[in-house]
C-alpha cells in the first residue's frame, strides 16, 4: 500500500535474509557483525583482487602463475608452503627473511643491489648465474659450494674466516684486494696466475703440486716455511742466493787386520766435492799398517788404481792424513797388514762441497 511501511513500523529495522545455492544445496550467507559477507571453504578461482590490507595467515598455496608487481609487502607472519611460484616480475623490497629451509634452484636473478644479513643457509645446489652482486657484509658459515663457473669480479673480500674445501675455480678474472686469508687446508691445482702485485705474509703452506705458471710476482716479503717444492721449470729474472753453509760428509769405518790381509774401505763418490780426505790411525800395539789412496772413473774394482806412488806405512800407534793428489770419480783407502800378527785401524773419510 502506498506510504505505508511494509513488514516493520521502524525503516531502519527492516532486517532481509539473503540465501545461496552451495553444491545444490540452498544455504542462507553468513555475515559478521558489521554485516561484511564471510568466506569458508575454499575458492576455486579469483579473477581480480584490486586491494588486500592484511593476511594473518595463508596454510598453503599450491601454484601462483604469475605475480606481475609487488611495489611492497610489510610482514609476512607465516606461510607453511609453496610449493612452485614460477615468475615474480619485480619486487622492489623484502626487509627481512628469517630463515629458508632450502631453495634447490634459483635459475637467475639478475641484480640484487643489497642484502644485509643471511643468518644461515644451509645448502645451495646450484646458481647458475648472479650478474652483479655490489655488497655482501658477512657470509658467517659455507658448508660446501660444489662448482662456481666464473665470477667476474670480486673488488673486496674483507675476511673469509674458514673454506673447508673448494673442488674446482675454473677461473678468476681479478681480485684485486684480499686482506687475510686464515687457513687453506688444500689446493689441487691452480692453472694460471696472471699477476700477485704483493702478498705480505704467508705464514704455512704445507704442500704445493703443481704451479704450471707464475707470469709476475713484484714482491713477496716473508716465507716463513715451505715443507717441499716438487719443481720449478723456469725462473726468467735473476734470483740473488746466499749460502749460508756447506754440505759436510762424514764416514767412520774401524777395520780388523788379519796377518797378511788387505782390505778397501770408505768407498765415497767425490765427483761434487771440492775438498776431502783421509784419517788413518792404526790401532795395534806391534803392528805396522800399510794405506794408500786409490782412485777410478767408476766403481769397479778392475778400473781402481793408485793415487800416488808412494804407500804410508803408520806404526803401531801412528796416525797421518792422506790427500788424494788426482782427480777421478771415485775414491778410496787400501789397508794393508804385511806383519804376522794381527792388527786393527780406524780410517775417517771427510769432506765437504
Amino acid at each position: 500500500m502506498p506510504n505505508n511501511i511494509v513488514f516493520n513500523h521502524v525503516a531502519r529495522e527492516l532486517k532481509t535474509q539473503i540465501y545461496g545455492e552451495d553444491n545444490g544445496a540452498v544455504r542462507p550467507i553468513a555475515v559478521d557483525a558489521d554485516g561484511r559477507v564471510l568466506i569458508v571453504g575454499e575458492l576455486s578461482t579469483i579473477a581480480y583482487v584490486g586491494i588486500i590490507d592484511t593476511v594473518n595467515y595463508v596454510a598453503s598455496v599450491d601454484t601462483v602463475n604469475e605475480v606481475g608487481n609487488v611495489s611492497s609487502v610489510d610482514t609476512v607472519d607465516y606461510v607453511a608452503s609453496v610449493d612452485t611460484v614460477n615468475e615474480v616480475g619485480n619486487v622492489s623490497s623484502v626487509d627481512t627473511v628469517d630463515y629458508v629451509a632450502s631453495v634447490d634452484t634459483v635459475n637467475e636473478v639478475g641484480n640484487v643491489s643489497s642484502v644485509d644479513t643471511v643468518d644461515y643457509v644451509a645448502s645451495v645446489d646450484t646458481v647458475n648465474e648472479v650478474g652483479n652482486v655490489s655488497s655482501v657484509d658477512t657470509v658467517d658459515y659455507v658448508a660446501s659450494v660444489d662448482t662456481v663457473n666464473e665470477v667476474g669480479n670480486v673488488s673486496s673480500v674483507d675476511t673469509v674466516d674458514y673454506v673447508a674445501s673448494v673442488d674446482t675455480v675454473n677461473e678468476v678474472g681479478n681480485v684485486s684486494s684480499v686482506d687475510t686469508v686464515d687457513y687453506v687446508a688444500s689446493v689441487d691445482t691452480v692453472n694460471e696466475v696472471g699477476n700477485v702485485s704483493s702478498v705480505d705474509t704467508v705464514d704455512y703452506v704445507a704442500s704445493v703440486d703443481t704451479v704450471n705458471e707464475v707470469g709476475n710476482v713484484s714482491s713477496v716479503d716473508t716465507i716463513d716455511y715451505l715443507a717441499s717444492v716438487g719443481t720449478i721449470a723456469h725462473i726468467t729474472d735473476t734470483v740473488d742466493v746466499k749460502i749460508v753453509s756447506n754440505d759436510f760428509i762424514e764416514d767412520i769405518a774401524t777395520v780388523s787386520l788379519a796377518a797378511g790381509a788387505v782390505d778397501t774401505v770408505l768407498t765415497t763418490n767425490t765427483s761434487e766435492k771440492n775438498m776431502y780426505s783421509f784419517y788413518v790411525r792404526n790401532m795395534s800395539d806391534t803392528v805396522t799398517i800399510d794405506a794408500q789412496v786409490q782412485i777410478a772413473p767408476i766403481d769397479d774394482d778392475d778400473y781402481y788404481t793408485n793415487d800416488a806412488a808412494s804407500v804410508i806405512g803408520l806404526v803401531a800407534g801412528g796416525m797421518d792424513v792422506l790427500v788424494p793428489q788426482k782427480y777421478l770419480k771415485y775414491t778410496r783407502l787400501v789397508l794393508a797388514n804385511n806383519s804376522t800378527d794381527a792388527g786393527s785401524v780406524v780410517a775417517v773419510f771427510q769432506g765437504h762441497n
